[in-house]
């Protein structure tokens, strides 16, 4: 009996040892709302250069209404827990946009392509575990 309870005791230690990890390692999400008569899937990455254009974290999900949120994801598929600011770089079904903050490239006096452009597209911060973005504040 006594190694009965010793047993029990170390899998309920085990137990909630392993939800405190889990829980301690919760990602970020992104929220793109106005998605309203939008279907298909909708993807979001990070990048810290535009010129490089190297994604440090994403991920994507089916659109459902009209918004959708995305766990941002590293390469290696482990939750993303980062923060900080990036550019952000949207997909949708296909269609690449660049976070603008509801300013057309032009307005921000970018040409149509994004490599040469990294200091004048607008950075987003991103601190804490779920921000919202209107699609609107992505241009094409």
């Amino acid at each position: 009996m006594a190694n009965k309870k010793n047993w029990l005791g170390m899998l309920v230690m085990v137990l909630v040892f392993g939800m405190t990890v889990v829980g301690c390692g919760a990602g970020k999400k992104i929220t793109i709302t106005g998605l309203s008569g939008k279907t298909g899937s909708i993807y979001v990455g990070l990048m810290t250069s535009v010129l490089t254009s190297e994604i440090i974290a994403g991920g994507t999900v089916e659109i459902s209404g009209d918004s959708a949120t995305i766990t941002l994801k590293n390469p290696d598929d482990t939750l993303w827990t980062g923060s900080g600011s990036f550019y952000l770089f949207l997909d949708l079904n296909g269609d690449d946009h660049m976070y603008t903050k509801g300013k057309t490239l032009s307005e921000l006096g970018v040409s149509s392509d994004y490599h040469d452009v990294d200091m004048k597209l607008p950075k987003y911060n991103i601190t804490s575990t779920k921000s919202t973005i209107a699609y609107s504040d992505f241009t094409k």
